[in-house]
């Protein structure tokens, strides 16, 4: 009998990989690129500071939670390479947006945004 191989990590995994990449460069240029807008308006409304906080909300789960998913489905189904590689993207995430700014930064943007 022929040992049949579960071939869904081979979907699963670079998806992930390819969301974690990708959305997290796209939702950080825009956030910036949002941000950069704010510094150049006279008046600052509500909409468009809502509009770069959504931008920051969605690059955070982008960059945090995708790899955390990953992650956890891996261990679940105990792959642990998988497991690691996804540890590593989580790690390096963090490490990355700890470099920008820290956590109560980004916290306090977002609870500014939807304060007003």
């Amino acid at each position: 009998m022929l040992d049949e191989r579960r071939r869904w990590p081979f979907v699963v995994w670079p998806a992930l990989t390819f969301a974690w990449l990708a959305g997290t460069a796209v939702f950080a240029v825009l956030w910036l690129a949002e941000g950069v807008q704010l510094l150049a308006m006279t008046e600052v409304t509500d909409a468009a500071r809502r509009s770069a906080a959504w931008y920051l909300i969605w690059m955070l789960v982008c960059a945090l939670l995708i790899p955390l998913a990953g992650g956890l489905v891996a261990l679940r189904t105990r792959r642990r390479v998988a497991a690691g590689f996804f540890g590593v993207l989580l790690l390096l995430s963090v490490a990355g947006l700890w470099l920008v700014a820290p956590p109560s930064e980004y916290a306090g943007a977002i609870a500014g945004a939807f304060s007003s």
